[in-house]
């Protein structure tokens, strides 16, 4: 199950190679189509009824790396254990901009993150866990990707959301390995600071630039603190709720 915000299209292609088929060339549109039969089992011809993959991504047309997932070439006849699960960006915020990000007020940033949670939460419930559910894994390995976080750069879910959908796989297989994938909010929040008494000695100089204290970061009950950067706040609730199960 991959939860990168990005499409995973390479593992997807690996599941996808369990099963015999024709695959159209990547060439020029002046070119003659060309075509290639593919067929990569990994131990026999059963491969593809043992194996099941899921990727919960963002979809925001070709100009969002890598422009698939958004479920509609699921073909569940040839592909049953294959389930995308797309979710939509904000209407008037591009994924990767910066820029309009850093001008969203708190109270709408607030809004576009309870909207996120609920499309995440909703989709996946309907779409993917079913499906996993009566697929029923021995084995569960995540792409665990914190990119989609809501102070990285593509989208707006919470620390609880990856808590979430963390609690929701293990419950339907226990025995999971996690291995990291995006997350690129890597620099850590500045620390509160205070301003100091000024001294007498030294009025001249603390009216020109006051003195000032770091305030110590809060330590949360999960083990974060106010200054912990989007990756750092993804991967401890994710792993938090890995090490409950």
């Amino acid at each position: 199950i991959d939860f990168d915000i990005h499409h995973g299209n390479g593992t997807e292609e690996c599941v996808k190679g369990l099963v015999p088929r024709r695959i159209q060339m990547p060439l020029p549109g002046s070119w003659a189509p060309a075509y290639k039969e593919v067929y990569k089992p990994w131990l026999d011809e059963d491969d593809a009824e043992r194996v099941f993959f899921g990727s919960i991504n963002l979809i925001a047309g070709d100009d969002f790396y890598p422009g698939s997932g958004d479920g509609a070439d699921d073909d569940e006849g040839a592909y049953p254990n294959v389930c995308n699960v797309a979710l939509t960006p904000n209407r008037r915020i591009a994924p990767g901009d910066l820029g309009a990000r850093a001008r969203l007020s708190p109270a709408k940033g607030r809004k576009e993150a309870d909207r996120a949670s609920a499309e995440f939460r909703e989709r996946i419930s309907a779409r993917l866990l079913p499906r996993l559910r009566d697929f029923g894994p021995d084995l569960l390995l995540m792409s665990a990707g914190f990119d989609g976080i809501e102070t990285d750069h593509y989208h707006f879910l919470t620390a609880d959301d990856f808590r979430w959908i963390t609690d929701e796989l293990v419950q339907i297989c226990p025995r999971a390995v996690s291995l990291l994938e995006g997350g690129y909010d890597l620099n850590p929040k500045p620390a509160a600071e205070v301003r100091l008494p000024r001294t007498r000695g030294d009025a001249k100089r603390d009216a020109e630039s006051p003195p000032t204290a770091t305030v110590k970061p809060e330590v949360h009950d999960d083990g974060t603190l106010d200054t912990d950067c989007g990756l750092v706040v993804g991967a401890l609730a994710h792993v938090n709720a890995l090490m409950k199960a």
